[in-house]
């Protein structure tokens, strides 16, 4: 995809295929290390192939033949694989390289290499919400009691405070942190069919092969889930409810930035938000974009939920290749969404005396329901007086963010 027609991928550059490439590679050194480790290949061929391919994806790789090999061989792997053996070939010998990718599949080094790259991803994302988190808790503080419009499918509701509208975000920001925190990203070793033949030919214990990979790769061991692929789907979920998260706040943002509304503002940045044609204009961006990623994720997830969780036979025919540009859509849009909203969330303004000029244009309306339960034929008019709760669940929201 054009990063033109998507533009806040310059925002997740570490999700491309030269990253795909080097996960690979990493992937296919370690499993080096796991043969030689074992005593099944020789001595030295771990180092011998960190030190042939230390460069590969930049400048010993031939794209135009991966490509190429890709598209005959239905999937990457093959073609890499075969360009790793031959560098090794050249700057070790035949008897090192024979050794590349022995006792794994395809589908091992293409799996364990996406959720490599998602290791590395979530750490991004996770720290952007973490700064974002940080922020709208400052927020939410400082505008604990201030007055504002609530609104209810798109019409003036009841008052509430501006630290309760941003503690909801937050809220949410916490949830999708806390659910990124319990993923388990496994490591694929099955071999073949996912019986781990190769492995037990080769005299290695299967188990303890994939639990030493896992060790090296930084990911989780586990048996083999070659069909059985709820690591994919229960990954691309929580990544399609963290772009939610952050999509929800550009939503009311988009809403509150208008015009006619201006309580809240962008950050102010040089050269951004401009029109084509009308000079007076600073459009709200990164709240554009945020509210974009949102809108695509839910398609991206199901087509990996699809795909995926219908796996079939020991290896889908075209199930399996549908799922990886979706499920990397999926990471690219929830980095994207992380550092966009820690941006956002840390330059957000907001205009106190508009909040108050919209409630008060609002009033006596905003109070009917108070008027309605007092039954005492009296007109209320201090929207203070029926902020019911909102100041205790700003302040559970912020305690709960400083102690997750």
């Amino acid at each position: 995809m054009s990063i033109l027609l998507q533009p806040w991928r310059v925002r997740a550059g570490g999700l491309d295929d030269v990253a795909l490439v080097e996960a690979v590679v990493t992937s296919e050194v370690a499993w080096l290390d796991v043969l030689e480790h074992f005593g099944t290949a020789p001595v030295g061929v771990t180092a011998d192939a960190r030190q042939a391919w230390e460069s590969f994806s930049d400048k010993q790789i031939d794209w135009s033949s991966a490509g190429e090999q890709a598209h005959q061989g239905a999937n990457p792997v093959i073609g890499l694989v075969s360009q790793l053996r031959s560098s090794l070939t050249d700057a070790a010998g035949e008897e090192q390289a024979w050794w590349v990718h022995r006792g794994l599949t395809s589908q091992d080094v293409l799996d364990t290499a996406l959720l490599v790259l998602a290791r590395e991803a979530l750490v991004a994302i996770r720290r952007d919400l973490r700064t974002a988190g940080d922020s709208l808790a400052r927020h939410a503080t400082r505008y604990r009691t201030t007055p504002a419009l609530a609104r209810t499918l798109g019409q003036p509701a009841l008052p509430t405070t501006w630290g309760m509208r941003i503690a909801t975000w937050l809220n949410g920001i916490r949830e999708a942190d806390h659910d990124l925190s319990r993923l388990e990203l496994p490591v694929q070793c099955g071999g073949a069919v996912g019986t781990s033949a190769a492995l037990v030919e080769l005299g290695i214990d299967p188990v303890a092969a994939a639990t030493r990979w896992a060790e090296l790769l930084e990911l989780a061991p586990r048996p083999p889930w070659h069909t059985m692929r709820l690591p994919v789907t229960r990954l691309a979920a929580v990544l399609a409810q963290t772009t939610a998260a952050c999509g929800h706040i550009a939503v009311d943002v988009l809403t509150l930035s208008r015009a006619e509304v201006a309580e809240a503002d962008e950050p102010v940045m040089p050269g951004r938000g401009g029109s084509s044609t009308m000079p007076q204009k600073v459009n709200p961006v990164l709240s554009v974009q945020l509210r974009a990623i949102a809108l695509q994720s839910p398609a991206d997830l199901s087509t990996v939920v699809t795909t995926a969780g219908l796996a079939a036979d020991e290896r889908s025919d075209g199930a399996w290749q549908a799922e990886w540009a979706p499920l990397q859509q999926l990471l690219i849009g929830a980095v994207a969404a992380a550092s966009i909203t820690a941006e956002l969330a840390s330059g957000l303004v907001i205009d106190e005396r508009a909040a108050k000029r919209n409630l008060t244009a609002a009033m006596p309306g905003a109070l009917a329901e108070q008027a309605a339960i007092r039954r005492d034929g009296q007109t209320p008019h201090d929207p203070t007086t029926y902020l019911g709760n909102a100041t205790a669940l700003v302040d559970q929201a912020v305690h709960d963010w400083e102690n997750s």
